[in-house]
């Protein structure tokens, strides 16, 4: 397949003139400095390709690496929440775990989301894409499937010079803007493709993104964010656009306040004292699971207030209304 980088280079800064700029999430492997770097190259690529339309954000510029696991991987997914579109790498004969998690994530948010494998090896059991059956045909995605080998022979027998250094570079540039015009082509229809989500649905969905991964407190220390501020404030250099509810950050406050007691960090009387500042700061209002359990939690801690709990029996009360998604309460 001919890839002619530099006329299809020209044509898109001359279409794309003047668009609005989308922010996509760049997901793939990040364990070696050809990840990496490679990443940053065709990042670069596909925004002059663009003329500036598309911005990459890539995890690698964002993860802290000497953070815990969970930290990492909650940095990574509100980051991903917050972009307008999405493109993850899928090559390989087995895909990278991460990128495959953080794809199926982009799909429960109705993320438009590309897939670009120029890996020529094949994989998978599906009979019309090179991966596993269970990662095809959702909707607003588009693919770019490529044979990497042959781009590049075909990049290098057209690039001629007597300075193989020039000539490796003119190389790598040919191939990397053709990629990333093909890239941008398949940005430019699925963002053009209605949402799947019925608008009815989109709030109760992003209530339940904000619950599901079950984000602990402490990953405001991977963002570097000041202890006092709202845990989904700005990523460095980044702002995250994708913000929980009030009930629900108070529900995830609360859970992070139990789990501290549960490890005694946090005596009863400690932990009884935040989850009422917490509440005391909340106000009334709202829909969903998580306003229901803020409901609860404010009649517990009033009966509390009242003597007609102790402090185990409010903690226990506590614990089981922020436990999921059951919360009526027995009688």
């Amino acid at each position: 397949m001919e890839l002619d980088g530099a006329a299809t280079l020209e044509c898109s800064r001359s279409l794309l003139h003047h668009q609005r700029m989308s922010r996509y999430y760049f997901g793939g492997e990040l364990f070696s400095l050809k990840h990496l770097l490679g990443n940053v190259a065709l990042a670069q690529a596909v925004n002059r390709v663009s003329n500036g339309k598309y911005e990459a954000v890539l995890p690698q510029d964002v993860e802290v690496t000497n953070k815990r696991g969970k930290a990492i991987r909650d940095v990574d997914i509100l980051t991903l929440l917050s972009c307008d579109l999405a493109l993850f790498h899928f090559d390989g004969t087995e895909l990278d775990s991460g990128s495959v998690a953080e794809f199926m994530l982009a799909k429960f948010a109705d993320i438009p989301t590309v897939l670009l494998r120029t890996d020529f090896r094949k994989a998978g059991d599906s009979p019309h894409d090179p991966w596993n059956l269970m990662l095809c045909d959702y909707p607003r995605t588009e693919k770019v499937i490529l044979n990497g080998m042959d781009v590049y022979s075909a990049a290098r027998s057209t690039v001629t010079g007597s300075d193989d250094d020039i000539t490796q570079k003119a190389t790598a540039q040919f191939v990397l803007d053709g990629v990333a015009s093909r890239v941008v082509e398949s940005f430019d229809k699925v963002v053009s493709t209605p949402p799947r989500l019925p608008s009815h649905l989109r709030e109760p969905v992003k209530e339940w993104l904000s619950l599901m991964p079950n984000f602990i407190m402490d990953s405001r220390e991977a963002f570097g964010i000041d202890s006092k501020e709202p845990w989904h404030c700005s990523l460095p250099r980044r702002q995250v656009r994708f913000e929980m509810s009030k009930a629900q950050k108070l529900v995830n406050s609360a859970k992070a306040v139990l789990q501290r007691r549960q490890q005694n960090h946090l005596n009863d009387q400690k932990a009884l004292a935040e989850i009422r500042n917490l509440i005391d700061r909340t106000e009334d209002g709202g829909s969903g699971t998580a306003s229901e359990q803020v409901k609860l939690a404010k009649k517990t801690m009033q009966q509390h207030k009242e003597n007609a709990l102790d402090d185990q029996q409010a903690i226990r009360e506590l614990s089981r209304i922020f436990a999921g998604p059951t919360v009526a309460r027995q009688s």
